[in-house]
């Protein structure tokens, strides 16, 4: 999945968000917060084609927008 996410977006710079990562059995979760000081850093990316990506991703992370309860997590 990295080489494909590579192969379909371009890297703006570095950037963050207000949030907090956790650590969800092996792999992360990040939760949006309204603290300043909670920063989550990373990249900032351009994706090619967003619908097509965000497909990918979401058969790759189990995400169905069609049956979100049921999804391991929230887009």
């Amino acid at each position: 999945m990295s080489k494909f996410l590579i192969a379909n977006s371009t890297p703006l710079g570095k950037a963050y968000c207000n949030g907090k990562l956790y650590k969800i059995s092996w792999f992360p979760g990040a939760v949006l917060s309204d603290k300043a000081s909670d920063k989550i850093y990373g990249t900032l990316v351009k994706l090619e084609d967003a619908e097509r990506v965000f497909k990918q991703l979401d058969d790759y992370e189990g995400y169905d927008s069609n049956n979100v309860a049921d999804s391991l997590f929230i887009r």
